[in-house]
């Protein structure tokens, strides 16, 4: 059955759009808040990267919060300015992974092992926006950008399989990993926790992401 009710991202994009455009700050006190509050008003464990019970309520604030930065982001142009000038939005995007899912999983798996390789890594200073590129959160080149459906399609197949690791742990593997990602980018803005706290319990998602999808291509004789 079809569900009725609305998720956090529809019912934002009325109020944002309102807020964003006549208060600007408080667009941006309520970004900040709405990203890392979840963090600040829970448990230590939360903060160090140990409650991953807590990330699907975050990811619904992320929700709001997309929408929010989208509407303060974008400009306000009025016919007072325009003129005859034409303004035309260009947005650059790479085509996404063409091929037989078995082929998409193992490119996945071999893009996670290259975002590991990242020297950034080492001093925790990798950018937010880099890793979520890697991961297929932002935009859609990276192979592992709708890896959900391939997936499906193969366990599907290969119901049954119990050398397969659960796949809906590497969905909220990779949520959680864009979710930390996203979070590094604002937390010293709101004079929070240090980005390479987030970049750190990113690191520990992405490696054991690769470990799973590793366990994916062996238990599917994927060469």
């Amino acid at each position: 059955m079809a569900r009725t009710s609305l998720g956090p991202r529809q019912l934002s994009r009325g109020w944002t759009a309102r807020v964003s455009k006549r208060c600007p700050l408080v667009a941006f006190a309520a970004l900040v808040w709405l990203t890392l509050a979840p963090c600040w008003t829970s448990s230590p464990n939360c903060r160090q990267g140990g409650d991953e019970s807590l990330l699907p309520g975050m990811m619904e604030r992320r929700a709001v919060v997309a929408g929010l930065l989208a509407a303060t982001a974008a400009p306000q142009v009025s016919s007072a300015n325009v003129g005859s000038q034409s303004f035309e939005k260009v947005v650059v995007a790479g085509d996404p992974f063409s091929g037989r899912p078995r082929d998409q999983v193992k490119a996945a798996n071999k893009k996670v092992k290259a975002l590991l390789d990242l020297e950034c890594w080492t001093e925790l200073v990798c950018d937010g926006d880099e890793i979520r590129r890697y991961m297929g959160t932002v935009g859609t080149t990276s192979p592992l950008f709708k890896l959900e459906t391939a997936l499906q399609d193969l366990y599907f197949v290969d119901n049954g399989n119990s050398n397969l690791p659960d796949l809906d742990q590497i969905v909220e593997r990779i949520r959680s990993a864009d979710y930390l990602a996203y979070s590094s980018i604002f937390s010293m803005a709101s004079g929070g926790q240090s980005p390479k706290t987030w970049i750190d319990d990113c690191l520990t998602q992405v490696k054991k992401l690769s470990t799973e999808l590793q366990a994916v291509v062996t238990g599917l004789a994927i060469t």
